[in-house]
């Protein structure tokens, strides 16, 4: 029988070399985060820092510490009552972060609710609504009413505006305006474009009963962080939604400290809180309203077509939106013939010399897009005269725009005139692809032009010029192929075999299609690159129409009716 029970733990050794003592880690991490937040003292540095996240840097080091010093426990690298300390903080702190839920679930249930009691009469023929920004236009989109009247129009004055949901085909009909509080847009349903609608939105108040929507009001006698939906009827009977945001402890602790020195000497510090909204439901304030008045929701068809969502208004509801809308269409029209006649007649006394002032209500664009009612001769002439003045650069750049739009007729007639000046003049770049369909009048000044600029819009702007001028200007070919030897820039030698290709010099065209090509910035050519040279190298030659000169499938010709599909 043995002398003892179990065995006992032997005795260490003299000859053994004693373990190296293992030194916690954590406390490196609470060391850390007094340098983390000095540092944001410091104004420069902590604009520097500010873009590397540092009001998150506590918080992880934060998390670090706790972690590491469970380890350290386990490890034996710290006292193991140290684990206590972890527990009780992340533990606490999701007791915290379930009660905050639970909290937050309750009162959105009964905000919901409670919204969900509220009616107010309302009769789409007989009153109107008048709402905020972005929710008026949120109404007229998804729920069937004729007109939603917005306010403030914070482009211009607080004129409200009446939005209009009208077929595609009307609103295209309808000039163009600088004054935005008249516009024609494409009408989207969530993320979706409607193929055949738009929103046209007009000034004008509305004349009869309305309905009047506020939001943003708050506290009073709310809870904090929620807000009231007011909707105020003719009669002046007013009903209320609650709505806001709540505050949800995160299940995980993280503290945030930061600190704004660059300005002002400012530091914050809280626990990070998720925000889930609560009262507002699914469709958010146009939802709560739609509820509140009994919109009906306006229909929308849906199709897939090559794996591609398509939304559509159904025949029947396209006529008698344009039936219904002939006022409005007809005030838009004169709305935009005011503004393109004011545009006009500004853009003939600058061509006359008269600049326009620093801030003056002048738009290009409407110019541009009327370019066929602009006296070429006189364009001609103001082009001339502002040739080579670097104080008229501006006015040359919007006649080299509007030059750039005339049609076919009219830039015939000046253009062999104009093809001298483009080459030297760097203000009429806007030219350069036009120029192109002189033919032989601008191979010499387009070739010029690509030899000298350097930009990569500048130079294959040029050479798409030159691929519409094709075969006569076949005389500069080499001097083309010679571009993409010293620019192999993917967009260059794209352009390149494009011209080269049309003036029907296939033999210098292949060679650069063969060329590595780069971007210009990490050296590689942009994703499928090389297979749109291999379709351009199978389908483009000599024959091809004017309109394969693009490129990303740009044409880079001013959107007008008469250059649409210009070949």
């Amino acid at each position: 029988m043995s002398e003892t029970f179990g065995r006992r733990k032997p005795a260490p050794s003299p000859d053994r070399p004693a373990k190296p003592r293992r030194w916690p880690a954590w406390p490196l991490f609470l060391l850390a985060m007094i340098p983390a937040y000095l540092l944001q003292q410091i104004p420069l540095l902590n604009l520097i820092l500010f873009f590397a996240l540092s009001p998150l840097w506590i918080g992880l080091l934060f998390n670090a510490a706790l972690v590491t010093m469970a380890v350290d426990a386990w490890r034996r690298a710290a006292p193991r009552w140290l684990l206590v300390v972890p527990v009780l903080v992340y533990g606490g702190n999701l007791v915290w972060s379930v009660t905050g839920y639970l909290e937050y679930r309750a009162l959105d249930e009964r905000l919901r609710r409670e919204n969900a009691a509220v009616r107010l009469p309302f009769d789409p023929a007989q009153a109107a609504i008048l709402a905020p920004g972005q929710l008026a236009q949120s109404l007229v989109e998804r729920y069937a009413l004729p007109v939603v009247y917005r306010y403030p129009d914070v482009y211009r004055s607080g004129q409200p505006a009446a939005l209009r949901v009208l077929p595609r085909a009307t609103c295209e009909t309808i000039p163009k305006s600088p004054d935005l509080r008249m516009t024609a847009q494409r009408m989207m349903v969530g993320r979706a474009l409607v193929s055949n609608a738009c929103v046209l939105s007009l000034p004008g108040e509305p004349q009869g009963p309305v309905v009047r929507v506020d939001t943003g009001e708050g506290p009073g006698d709310l809870e904090p962080g929620l807000r009231r939906l007011t909707l105020t009827a003719p009669d002046g009977r007013a009903v209320a939604l609650a709505y806001g945001i709540a505050a949800v402890p995160s299940p995980i602790p993280f503290p945030l400290v930061g600190c704004l020195t660059w300005t002002r000497h400012e530091c914050t510090h809280t626990l990070y809180r998720l925000k889930p909204g609560v009262g507002g439901g699914a469709g958010g304030f146009a939802g709560m309203v739609a509820g509140v008045l009994g919109l009906a929701e306006r229909p929308i068809h849906t199709t897939r077509t090559g794996g591609k969502l398509i939304l559509s208004l159904d025949e029947a509801q396209t006529r008698a939106l344009a039936a219904g809308s002939e006022p409005a269409v007809a005030q838009a029209r004169a709305f935009g013939r005011q503004a393109v006649d004011k545009n006009l007649a500004r853009f003939s006394r600058l061509m006359a010399g008269e600049d326009l002032a620093q801030d003056e209500d002048f738009s290009r664009w409407i110019v541009v897009s009327n370019a066929d009612q602009v006296d070429a001769e006189a364009l001609l002439a103001a082009i001339g005269r502002a040739y080579g003045d670097r104080s008229r650069s501006s006015a040359q750049q919007t006649f080299a725009d509007v030059a750039a739009a005339l049609p076919a007729e009219a830039f015939a007639r000046i253009g062999p005139r104009l093809a001298p000046l483009v080459g030297e003049d760097e203000a009429l770049e806007g030219l350069t692809v036009r120029l192109g369909d002189l033919g032989a009048p601008a191979a010499l000044p387009l070739a010029k032009r690509i030899e000298a600029v350097r930009s990569v819009p500048g130079r294959t702007d040029a050479l798409l010029g030159l691929c519409r001028a094709g075969q006569a200007a076949a005389s500069v070919a080499d001097r083309v192929a010679a571009i993409p030897r010293g620019d192999a820039r993917a967009d260059v030698i794209q352009a390149s075999v494009l011209a080269l290709l049309r003036m029907g010099r296939r033999d210098l065209a292949q060679p650069l299609a063969a060329l590595p090509a780069s971007n210009g910035f990490n050296g590689a050519a942009r994703r499928g690159y090389r297979q749109e040279i291999d379709r351009i190298l199978a389908e483009v030659g000599p024959a091809s129409p004017r309109s394969a000169c693009k490129l990303d499938d740009e044409t880079r010709l001013p959107r007008v009716p008469w250059l649409e599909g210009a070949g």
